[in-house]
C-alpha cells in the first residue's frame, strides 16, 4: 500500500497486535517488516503509540480487531482489508461492523480506493453500531476504580477518578531515503514533483515514463545507491569534491547534490555545478528538477523556482557556480 501511495501526501503507520513481537521477537519483527519500513511505513516501538495514531489519522484500514472498531468509534473513515466474519460472534458490534464496512480490493487501484475512502463521511452506516461502545462515556475510570476497590476490599481514594490524556507522539525520525520520482514541468521555471517509495520497484505496481531515482546516502540499501539517477549527500564538508568524486566513481548517476549549510545546496551533473538556497525541502527538490532536465543549459535552470510537491509549494533561487 505505501508503494502505491505518493509519499509526501500519505503516510502509514502500523498498529501491530503486541503478541506479534512477544512470539517473534523485536528483531525478527523488524526484519519481517524491513521492507515496509524503508518504504517510509512509520512501525511504533510503544504499543501503545496505536491510540495518539488513531486519534490523528484520516483513514482506518483494518479487520475484525479492536483497533479498527475503536477507529470507526471515532468518526474516521473505514476500510476493511479483510473480514473474517466467522471468528467473530455475529450478535457483535465488530460482527455488524464487518457487514457495514466498505472493503478494499487488494487487486484494484489502491490509490484511488485511498482517497475515495478518505473522502467519504457517510458515517452513518456505523451509528448505531458505534453506538455500543460503551453506554457509559466518560465514566470508565471512576466505575473500573470503584469495582476493582471493592474487590480488594479497600477504600476508594478521596480524589476523583480521571482519565489521563495521550503522550504526545515522538517525532518520526529522518533517516534517508529512496524515492522514484515524476517532474512535471508547469511553464517558466515552475513544476510539479510526485514521489513514490523506492520499494515500489520491487512490486508489480506500474511504472511511469520519465521517472528517476533519487536515493538519499543515509538509505541503507547498497543496490540502490548504485542505481540510482539523483544521489543526495549529507552536510559536510569538501562539497564540491563529494559531488565530482561521486560522479566519477558511479557513471550511471546523472546528477549528485549535497547540503553545504541549513537552506543552502550544491547540486551538479558532470558539465554544471548549481548552488539552489531555499528550505532544504525546496533545495532537495530541485536536485530532482536538475536531474529531469540534466540535458538542459543554464539558463533554463538557474533563476526562481516555485515547486509544487503534495499541499505545500517551495521556492528555491538557484544561480550556477560553475
Amino acid at each position: 500500500m505505501a508503494c502505491a501511495l505518493p509519499a509526501d501526501e500519505f503516510r502509514i503507520m502500523l498498529a501491530p497486535h503486541p503478541n506479534i513481537r512477544a512470539q517473534h521477537s523485536r528483531w525478527q519483527f523488524a526484519q519481517y517488516l524491513a521492507d515496509a519500513t524503508r518504504a517510509g511505513v512509520h512501525i511504533p516501538e510503544d504499543v501503545d503509540d496505536w491510540r495518539a495514531g488513531l486519534v490523528a489519522c484520516d483513514l482506518v484500514v483494518g479487520d475484525h480487531s479492536s483497533v479498527a472498531f475503536y477507529g470507526a468509534a471515532l468518526g474516521r473513515p473505514l476500510l476493511l482489508a479483510t473480514t473474517p466474519s466467522q471468528t467473530v460472534d455475529p450478535d457483535s458490534p465488530i460482527a455488524h461492523m464487518l457487514s457495514a464496512g466498505n472493503r478494499l480490493d487488494p487487486n484494484g487501484d489502491l490509490e484511488e480506493q485511498i482517497r475515495r475512502a478518505c473522502a467519504d463521511n457517510s458515517f452513518e452506516r456505523f451509528a448505531g453500531i458505534v453506538d455500543q461502545t460503551t453506554s457509559v462515556p466518560d465514566q470508565s475510570p471512576a466505575l473500573l476504580r470503584a469495582a476493582m476497590y471493592h474487590t480488594l476490599g479497600l477504600p476508594e481514594p478521596v480524589e476523583a477518578a480521571t482519565a489521563t490524556m495521550l503522550p504526545a507522539a515522538a517525532p518520526l525520525s529522518s533517516t534517508g531515503a529512496a524515492h522514484i520520482v515524476a517532474v512535471t514541468p508547469h511553464g517558466d521555471r515552475k513544476a510539479a514533483i510526485v514521489r513514490y517509495p523506492a520499494e515500489r520497484l520491487n512490486t508489480g505496481l506500474p511504472s511511469t515514463a520519465g521517472t528517476h531515482l533519487a536515493v538519499d546516502l543515509r538509505q541503507p540499501d547498497l543496490a540502490l545507491t548504485g542505481l540510482a539517477d539523483l544521489l543526495i549527500g549529507t552536510l559536510g564538508p569538501d562539497a564540491r569534491e563529494w559531488i565530482e568524486g561521486t560522479l566519477s566513481e558511479i557513471p550511471g548517476c546523472l546528477v549528485a547534490a549535497v547540503p553545504i549549510a541549513p537552506g543552502r545546496w550544491l547540486i551538479g551533473d558532470r558539465r554544471m555545478l548549481f548552488e539552489a538556497t531555499g528550505t532544504d525541502q525546496a533545495c532537495c527538490r530541485f536536485a530532482s528538477i536538475v536531474t529531469h532536465n540534466s540535458d538542459c543549459d543554464n539558463e533554463t535552470l538557474t533563476g526562481t523556482w516555485r515547486i509544487d510537491c503534495a499541499d505545500r509549494t517551495y521556492t528555491v533561487t538557484v544561480t550556477r557556480t560553475r
